[in-house]
């Protein structure tokens, strides 16, 4: 998907909305001694919400952590095809999630902050593609196709797995298609593989060196694809939003 319109950042698979313009920036909440150097130009301080999804009888944005955004967002206008929209947060370690109440099929989401605006679609929930299935989800970056089918192969054949959903992340070498034939000939049944650009996130020192990779998701398992994830206090509810909402990119 190649998309250039107001907040939505090009090459995703994901209706990724980017703060770019708005003169708004999320800061770290990491105090500088855990902060090597890089850490600030790792960090994602642009995204402010990475996929949104209608979740009926809601629309959900799974968002990286708020932190200094939320008082602004609370702040800010949202519409749902024109229509306000109320927010409701709810935020976790290293993710946020943003919901409103929408019971008909919705198309496009907006938020408006002063004189700025921006506008994504928003994606229909997929229950269809991994029901009755064992899944894992990945993010990878650049790892050599061979890795990538040795690790698959381990999964089907230690795991019992027969699909992933494969988040690529910007990878220079190869294609989601080349990835998805990988994964075929790994033996997953089920391969799924989105692409994102988006920042993975930094590494801090120690006890923070996973604090803010706000794109990094844990593994889903397959009760939290038949069920509403927001309610399932042991699943990270950003992995299964984004497992519910799956595209093969053609």
């Amino acid at each position: 998907m190649n998309v250039l319109q107001g907040g939505l950042a090009a090459r995703e698979d994901f209706a990724t909305c980017s703060l770019a313009g708005s003169g708004l920036a999320r800061r770290s909440r990491i105090a500088e001694r855990y902060r090597p150097e890089g850490y600030d130009r790792d960090f994602d301080a642009d995204t402010l919400w990475v996929d949104a999804i209608h979740v009926p009888p809601r629309v959900v944005l799974v968002c990286p952590r708020l932190n200094n955004l939320r008082g602004v967002l609370e702040a800010a206008q949202f519409t749902a095809d024109g229509r306000p929209v109320t927010p409701r947060f709810r935020e976790y370690k290293r993710h946020a999630i943003i919901e409103f109440d929408a019971p008909v099929a919705t198309a496009r989401l907006s938020i408006r902050i002063g004189e700025w605006s921006a506008e994504t679609p928003v994606h229909a929930m997929d229950r269809d593609t991994f029901r009755d299935r064992d899944v894992l989800v990945t993010v990878s970056r650049d790892n050599d196709l061979r890795w990538i089918h040795d690790f698959a192969r381990f999964h089907v054949r230690h795991q019992g797995i027969d699909a992933m959903l494969f988040i690529d992340n910007g990878s220079a070498a190869y294609g989601p298609l080349e990835i998805q034939a990988t994964l075929r000939r790994a033996g997953v049944a089920q391969p799924v593989v989105l692409s994102t650009t988006l920042k993975y996130g930094p590494r801090g020192r120690k006890p923070h060196a996973n604090s803010e990779l706000f794109l990094q998701t844990c593994p889903v398992c397959q009760s939290a694809l038949d069920r509403d994830p927001l309610s399932a206090p042991k699943i990270d509810p950003l992995g299964a939003e984004l497992a519910r909402r799956c595209v093969v990119p053609m």
